[in-house]
């Protein structure tokens, strides 16, 4: 009987360069820059700076200033699902799907880091016009409807002064006061093009063990093509939605 011949495995020089650039950035202490990783690998800056660039576009890198580079987003949120399947993110997917199934619209999961909302999990709907939404991006944390929801539960104090992003964003102290408080009651932000020209969006918090708050989740879509009622009805999912995630977390 003849033996079999191994197969050939297949190679891609470029991913398994990548996978250089991933291992080494996992193993440093610090960000690096192109000349650094360049050499450490053995490969041209050209060559790296173009893995670098493609790798932060799906969030597994991300620069942190002066063309230096360090581990994404998405590399930190698999490490932890890896961990553990009964993470926010990990469990958000399922009621985004249905927010995005029953709505047509963008569903997002957003965690808090710093000064910024880190975008770790979207799913889009497929109605003829959305809003997209890429995961790993960071939006200020007080932009829109996500920004009232922060300012609901949040126990740091407020900026002074309010940030002010479009000609609709609410920057009178008294009335976001005001507003805020409502979220408070009702468990849901509006946002009417107050963060993004044109863009609206509804808000919930999600909350974790000690009614801490863990992440926001929302929907947005196109302001002209939801109007008023269709966006409550968005509030209503997303409100719905937030309250049984943060059941099953705490």
């Amino acid at each position: 009987m003849a033996l079999s011949t191994p197969s050939k495995p297949y190679r891609a020089p470029a991913v398994a360069r990548a996978f250089q650039v991933l291992r080494l950035l996992a193993n440093s202490n610090a960000p690096l820059g192109v000349s650094e990783i360049a050499r450490a690998i053995h490969a041209s800056k050209g060559s790296v700076h173009g893995i670098l660039q493609a790798l932060a576009a799906e969030g597994a890198v991300e620069e942190s200033g002066r063309a230096r580079f360090g581990v994404g987003p998405l590399l930190r949120e698999l490490g932890r699902e890896r961990g553990s399947e009964r993470t926010p993110v990990a469990l958000s997917r399922s009621y985004l799907e249905g927010i995005a199934r029953e709505t047509g619209q963008t569903a997002v999961f957003g965690v808090p880091e710093g000064d910024r909302l880190r975008i770790a999990a979207v799913v889009e709907g497929e109605g003829p016009f959305r809003v997209g939404a890429a995961p790993g991006r960071r939006i200020p944390l007080l932009a829109g409807a996500t920004g009232k929801v922060w300012l609901a539960w949040a126990t740091t104090p407020w900026p002074d002064p309010l940030p002010h992003y479009t000609g609709r964003t609410v920057t009178d102290r008294a009335a976001l006061e005001r507003e805020v408080s409502e979220v408070r009651r009702a468990g849901v932000a509006y946002d009417r093009g107050e963060y993004l020209q044109g863009v609206a969006a509804a808000a919930a918090p999600v909350r974790g063990r000690g009614d801490r708050l863990v992440g926001v989740l929302y929907a947005v879509g196109f302001l002209d093509r939801l109007g008023d009622e269709v966006l409550r009805d968005l509030g209503e999912h997303v409100g719905t939605a937030a309250r049984s995630l943060s059941v099953e977390l705490s």
